[in-house]
């Protein structure tokens, strides 16, 4: 938390405040130094109780609010909001008059959409990076004036926080970022969304290295190396593997682990949940050691492109489900992965995930640039993004200029119809078909809940 100071507001702060303009009907948040324009969805609200209701009477406090219908089951919502359906031609603006007398209820948004109808779900928080020239106690004083608090302060870039409005704030979380912005003293200053995450590649398991027809060009037959006579992969060399999290096991041992960390759940323990398995499968496909083993005695070995060289695990998933799928830390959050990464050492960053509609990317997008620019003593970070499996236009982050946008290719170097494509793509590399029918093989999920278990099952790509 930064230091509160008891002193009076600088006149600077104030001149800037008047000379702020608002737009009373005027939905937007800043992206990019761009406004971006927002609408509202009038079949749904958000809604955060207050902290001393408990669960059990949260229906009752609802059932005494005209339009509203109930909350919406496995809604994707930030900092323990609930998403509410309303009843049709609900007079909007009265509904929120409403919500802002009711006892029990801390706070409420609007549900915001984005261009072509995009869910735009907000929730307590946002992101601000103030310049390097305003000083901690400009920054205090403006908070103080709108209630907001420090969530976050970020260990890598000067002045950059994560936010978050109060219930005595003057507006909701996209009108006090959008105030601090107009103030001209950040950088950035953008809500905190969470996207919906759309891993790339099917998950899958690796054997024998007959059928790993993806590395036959780099090592020959199983005992006949060929790119590998050259380097398989420098041992100081890290890969930092932003995905669903990474776990020792033989073929990847702890000794050849960098330090991570789980940006999901904000712990030093980026482990997978138990039933994962798509960072392991994208590991395994990295960096796994059992191909030099010369003798094959199971069905657990498998070959990498680089054994030699270090994963570091950064997970930047919660451990619970939506839908079937593991739900993907906030923009906020992986922005602080990929400046871990570039800060511990790693010279590439692998990121098999992304998003066909972002929304506000910048905190992640300045995330890049530093990465692309200071990683490596200055050389750089490699960063590589899969284009997606959509079969359309590429998503985020591999359509960022400053990412190698990879596509996926079947074993005669076609390319899959799934595979994202067009304009931005900058290479493919091979991957397996849809529903386990392909042909690449990779480490997936453990047979048992710690994936430091040797036994895993075998999973076609």
């Amino acid at each position: 938390m930064m230091p509160k100071y008891k002193i009076m507001i600088p006149c600077s702060i104030l001149i800037v405040m008047l000379g702020v303009t608002t737009y009373a009907n005027d939905e937007y948040f800043y992206s990019g130094g761009q406004r971006e324009s927002l609408q509202i969805d009038s079949t749904k609200c958000l809604i955060k109780f207050s902290q001393d209701i408990p669960p059990e009477s949260y229906d009752s406090i609802l059932s005494g609010i005209y339009g509203i219908e109930g909350t919406i089951q496995n809604a994707q919502v930030l900092d323990d909001f609930f998403a509410c359906s309303l009843s049709v031609g609900i007079d909007y603006a009265a509904l929120m008059a409403a919500l802002a007398g009711t006892e029990g209820i801390d706070l409420f948004n609007p549900f915001y959409l984005m261009h072509d109808s995009v869910d735009f779900v907000v929730g307590q928080t946002f992101c601000c990076q103030f310049f390097d020239n305003i000083s901690a106690g400009t920054i205090d004083s403006l908070n103080l004036v709108y209630k907001v608090e420090v969530e976050g302060a970020d260990q890598f870039v000067h002045n950059n926080f994560l936010l978050k409005v109060t219930d005595s704030s003057p507006g909701n979380v996209v009108e006090i970022a959008n105030i601090y912005y107009e103030t001209g003293f950040a950088v950035f200053s953008l809500p905190n969304t969470r996207p919906e995450i759309e891993w790339c590649g099917k998950q899958a398991c690796d054997y024998f290295i007959s059928s790993q027809y993806n590395i036959k060009g780099i090592i020959g037959r199983w005992d006949t190396a060929t790119a590998w006579d050259i380097t398989a992969g420098d041992s100081n060399l890290i890969v930092a593997l932003l995905d669903e999290g990474f776990a020792w096991h033989f073929e990847v041992p702890s000794t050849r682990l960098a330090p991570g960390y789980d940006f999901g759940e904000l712990d030093a323990d980026p482990k997978p949940p138990d039933s994962s398995a798509h960072g392991m499968l994208c590991g395994g496909l990295i960096a796994a050691e059992n191909s030099w083993d010369t003798v094959k005695t199971d069905y657990s070995g498998i070959a990498s492109v680089a054994p030699n060289v270090k994963i570091m695990p950064l997970k930047i998933v919660k451990d619970y489900m939506l839908f079937g799928e593991y739900i993907l830390a906030d923009w906020y959050r992986i922005a602080q992965a990929f400046d871990y990464a570039r800060t511990n050492g790693a010279s590439v960053l692998s990121c098999s995930w992304g998003q066909s509609k972002p929304g506000a990317t910048t905190a992640l997008d300045n995330a890049i640039s530093r990465a692309y620019n200071l990683g490596r003593g200055g050389k750089g970070c490699i960063i590589v993004c899969g284009s997606g499996n959509g079969g359309g236009g590429i998503i985020y982050p591999a359509s960022n200029s400053l990412t190698i946008s990879v596509g996926a290719n079947k074993s005669n170097d076609s390319i899959w119809s799934y595979s994202s494509h067009g304009p931005g793509l900058d290479v493919v590399a091979p991957s397996g078909d849809i529903g386990w029918a392909g042909d690449l093989w990779s480490l997936a999920a453990c047979r048992f809940t710690s994936f430091e278990r040797r036994y895993f099952f075998q999973r076609r790509l």
